[in-house]
């Protein structure tokens, strides 16, 4: 009896520590790969872009949060209950995606899981979950304190590792930002087959081997999904054609109409050494030149609307 009861006691202290650590994985994966977790939050079309980045932290830090405290084994019967009601919300927002193929991020990049590989995930972590909801908190004289570090800790230290674009430009908006006055800067390209000199046009310098290319590509995809203005962006790369269907991939991207390869020079000098830049230019003139954390849903829509 002793020994079953010994073994009951370990059972669970193991399920909540492992239940803890999958909880801080899952973090720390999104956390590594944030600027496609951010992508893929706004690619559903919930929220706009900045909020999107926030909502990603929101969810890191709420997945660390709880995992420590589960390790911990502080405050278990609460954390149990935000636990539960965190996987069950996850899942039923998984059950509306399960048409869908693509990556949900669970865990970031280091594990590629469909909504309904990870809707199964959820339900074994739900399973586990139930059967540690009679463990016991341990008392701890300082539990109190120790909640208040980890609940800090867990909410400001993966904005400080990786701060959402909207801080990143009010602390870098001199570099990451550059306005033109109307006709005092124009763009001339040795490629004539895009009518880019033409009214309102987006034009996106990238190279195929870049990967915060392939995030542009795919931020402005989604956008330009959202705006109707595929017709209105060009892209330009440098590099070598074979590859731009693995480049299409890597972003997640449909194969945009518009687009055209310019020598490396050429397209190292116009942005300006710095790529991606994505241009707004009217008739040639050059509106505003941004780069990839430089530019949101709203640039384009300014643009596009006035």
């Amino acid at each position: 009896m002793i020994q079953k009861i010994h073994f009951i006691g370990y059972f669970r202290i193991s399920i909540r520590i492992l239940l803890g650590l999958l909880f801080v994985l899952s973090a720390v994966a999104k956390l590594k790969s944030i600027d496609q977790f951010e992508l893929y939050l706004f690619s559903l079309n919930l929220f706009g872009f900045h909020f999107s980045t926030f909502v990603a932290r929101f969810v890191i830090s709420l997945e660390l949060f709880l995992g420590v405290l589960l390790i911990s084994n502080l405050y278990f019967r609460i954390v149990y209950k935000i636990s539960l009601s965190v996987l069950i919300l996850f899942s039923v927002f998984l059950l509306f995606n399960l048409a869908s193929k693509e990556n949900c991020h669970c865990f970031g990049d280091i594990l590629t899981m469909n909504p309904l590989e990870s809707l199964i995930k959820n339900i074994v972590f739900i399973v586990l979950l139930f059967t540690i909801r009679h463990n016991n908190s341990w008392l701890w004289a300082y539990r109190k304190a120790a909640l208040i570090i980890i609940l800090m800790a867990a909410f400001f230290v993966p904005s400080v590792l990786s701060p959402p674009d909207l801080i990143h430009n009010l602390i870098y908006a001199r570099h990451t930002t550059e306005k033109f006055q109307k006709g005092k800067d124009y763009i001339k390209l040795s490629d004539n087959t895009l009518k880019y000199d033409e009214g309102k046009k987006v034009l996106c310098f990238f190279s195929l081997n870049c990967p915060y290319c392939t995030l542009a590509a795919r931020k402005i995809s989604i956008i330009s999904q959202q705006l109707d203005k595929g017709d209105a962006i060009y892209f330009y790369f440098y590099g070598n054609p074979q590859y731009i269907d693995q480049f299409w991939e890597q972003s997640h991207t449909k194969p945009f109409v518009h687009y055209a390869f310019l020598p490396a020079e050429e397209v190292i000098t116009v942005a300006k050494g710095r790529l991606p830049t994505i241009i707004f230019v009217e008739n040639s003139s050059v509106i505003k030149r941004l780069d990839y954390r430089g530019f949101t849903e709203k640039d384009f829509r300014d643009f596009f609307d006035k």
